[in-house]
């Protein structure tokens, strides 16, 4: 099986999707999108993992975990600095992004802070921009149906005030605009005009509930653009509230605009659009080429679990179960075919492809069926009925004795349990 022009859902080595997904009608929507060739991904894996309840984050492994992004290939970061009592930063998240600054990582840092009504908003800037922060970002949260009246004005002028003023820095401004789902569109276009017409670089359009479907998230920004009558980079933020973080990034991606991730999923709430995932949905399902090492996707989910927390067994291509052959008909096969063919036998992406391996525990479907029998064979083991039998009941006797997830004899202790009870000295 290879791939080519003609059979794009089929990438040798690398994944085998269905036909559909590279409809005419699904390929022109995205092509359609005439802003940048290859999708802006902004990584917010460190700043999510420090707004993580829960979490003691230090600051090597934030460098740790910056350090993977950056072989991944990402080029756009982004931090967050909180200043809770007005007067000084948040110590561990101002820490985090002044080391990350010195290390002049390969990518551009975005960092967003909380200051815009603060009256020393700008010594955060100016000591943050002498480290090397090119694009500040300041938040403002637009009117809201059911969240009272206010004279816009103020706030138009506050943000006409802060844009003009970093850009008079030497600065890339940035506004961010919270709960855009639900903000009155009436403040949201005047906030957002104030800011482009005073040289804001980027609108962070941020879906702070999750309040937007992917559809929804569509229509927004293609309303918010056609109003605006711009090409300002648009950078959306949302949540995984409904489980339609990775869609919502995916169609933000289909409508040409930039859009925050994180690896694992890892954030406050209920998780933020995993960055894994949506890598690999836009390469194997949309035909959209990332740029990104994407054989570096394991590693760089690993460093993340290790310096936050382990991302649910489940969770997609991060997660234990992600690539584990988990039925009879699924563990045989690739026994009996070897385990690295192609296409997968089991999933729809080659795990080689983003540095992992499928994992094959024993289970305790596998005591009966063809499994044990071939996986004696691929080692070159006794395979007759009597010697599967005393496999089994030795495996059976392990699975017995484990009272607490995961219940499964791991692949490894497997293969020596193989060799221990019929292996020849």
């Amino acid at each position: 099986m290879t791939s080519n022009d003609q059979r794009p859902w089929v990438g040798e080595g690398k994944f085998y999707t269905s036909p559909s997904n590279f409809d005419p009608s699904i390929r022109e929507a995205f092509a359609g999108a005439k802003r940048p060739a290859a999708p802006q991904l902004y990584d917010s894996t460190v700043r999510k993992i420090l707004l993580t309840p829960g979490l003691r984050p230090s600051i090597a492994g934030m460098v740790r975990v910056a350090a993977a992004v950056e072989a991944v290939g990402i080029k756009h970061f982004t931090t967050n600095i909180h200043w809770w009592n007005e007067d000084e930063p948040e110590a561990l998240e101002w820490a985090v992004a002044e080391t990350i600054l010195r290390r002049n990582f390969d990518f551009s840092t975005t960092i967003t802070l909380d200051t815009a009504w603060s009256d020393n908003w700008r010594k955060g800037v100016e000591d943050l921009a002498e480290l090397g922060m090119v694009r500040p970002v300041f938040l403002i949260q637009p009117m809201r149906e059911d969240r009272g009246t206010r004279s816009p004005e103020k706030v138009y002028d506050r943000v006409r005030m802060l844009m003009s003023e970093l850009k008079s820095m030497g600065l890339e401004p940035g506004l961010m605009l919270t709960d855009a789902g639900r903000a009155s569109w009436e403040d949201l276009v005047g906030l957002s005009r104030a800011g482009i017409d005073s040289g804001a670089t980027l609108l962070n359009v941020t879906d702070s509930g999750s309040s937007l479907s992917p559809h929804g998230m569509r229509v927004l920004l293609t309303n918010l653009r056609r109003e605006l009558n711009t090409d300002i980079e648009f950078l959306v933020h949302t949540h995984d509230d409904f489980g339609l973080g990775t869609p919502v990034a995916i169609e933000t991606v289909g409508c040409g605009d930039s859009i925050e991730l994180s690896f694992n999923g890892i954030s406050d709430r209920a998780g933020f659009p995993s960055f894994e995932e949506v890598i690999v949905a836009l390469e194997s399902m949309y035909g959209v080429p990332t740029g990104l090492n994407v054989d570096k996707i394991q590693w760089a989910c690993k460093v993340t679990a290790d310096e936050s927390i382990a991302p649910h067994p489940w969770k997609a291509y991060s997660g234990d179960h992600a690539f584990m052959l988990d039925l009879p008909y699924a563990a045989a096969p690739a026994l009996q075919r070897g385990r690295q063919s192609f296409p997968p036998v089991w999933n729809c992406v080659d795990p080689q492809w983003l540095g992992y391996s499928s994992q094959m525990h024993l289970l305790r479907q596998f005591l009966m069926g063809p499994v044990l029998k071939s996986r004696l064979a691929a080692l070159n083991l006794p395979t007759d009925d009597e010697s599967v039998a005393k496999l089994r009941d030795m495996l059976a006797q392990q699975l017995a004795a484990k009272n607490e997830y995961p219940v499964w004899v791991p692949e490894e202790t497997l293969d020596e349990l193989c060799q221990l009870v019929l292996g020849t000295s």
